[in-house]
């Protein structure tokens, strides 16, 4: 197993791509990479997908961990992206020049089917995340993100300030702040600055909306089944105001 799920998932015994397994980098909190050059498939850390605003403000688009790719439009020759790629927790990660990773997705017929249900994941993620920020509570949109970073680096410790959390949501630090002292007083997570721990998983996906178990199950091909409790949620979409 290389570490990376997507890459678990794509890879066949035949694909060269094996070779490239070996060639990790350590990526440091709040590094830049350069996906105009290097796909990049990370193992332990979480990495942002951002716009940055000609005002200064930050909007970020998703969060990649262990899931997925950092650098996807290198599978098809198109690396003007207009996304900023930041890394929020230190970590590993593989990495693969963009014309190699492009002679890949061409000539393994594995790897393009992959590829094509990871992007089906992604949009379906983008849309409920746009009905997520209009319909859920901060509250419940901050058990969501903190549960799906928790998904993405395979841990239950999270790397994330209050106010990288709150660009993930797109809201003020102090509501997410708010938010996260509620949760400490209830015992669902313990913070200090740039940590979180969650305490006790099974509660938080109860509370969390389920848009978490939405994403969820679109990514499911790209996480372990055993790690998440997956509290079984209504589908009917529900409004806390």
């Amino acid at each position: 197993m290389s570490g990376n799920l997507f890459l678990d998932r794509a890879i066949a015994d035949r694909d060269e791509i094996q070779q490239y397994l070996d060639t990790k980098v350590d990526l440091k909190k709040g590094q830049k990479l350069a996906v105009e050059s290097y796909t990049y498939f990370p193992i332990n850390t979480l990495v942002s997908l951002s716009v940055i605003l000609k005002n200064g403000y930050i909007a970020e688009i998703r969060q990649i961990g262990r899931d997925g790719v950092v650098g996807l439009l290198n599978f098809i020759e198109q690396n003007a992206s207009l996304t900023t790629a930041t890394v929020l927790s230190a970590g590993s990660a593989y990495r693969i020049k963009a014309d190699v990773i492009h002679d890949i997705f061409e000539r393994s017929s594995q790897f393009r089917m992959t590829t094509l249900q990871y992007m089906q994941a992604v949009m379906q993620e983008a849309s409920q995340n746009v009905v997520c920020s209009r319909f859920h509570s901060i509250s419940q949109q901050c058990c969501r993100s903190l549960l799906a970073a928790a998904d993405r680096t395979g841990s239950q410790t999270v790397y994330l300030t209050h106010e990288q959390l709150a660009v993930a949501i797109g809201c003020r630090r102090e509501a997410v702040s708010l938010a996260a002292r509620q949760l400490q007083l209830a015992g669902i997570i313990h913070y200090n600055y740039g940590k979180i721990i969650i305490l006790d998983r099974k509660e938080m996906e109860t509370r969390a909306c389920e848009c978490y178990y939405t994403i969820r199950k679109s990514f499911s091909p790209f996480l372990p089944p055993d790690e998440a409790g997956m509290t079984n949620k209504d589908d009917r979409l529900t409004v806390e105001i």
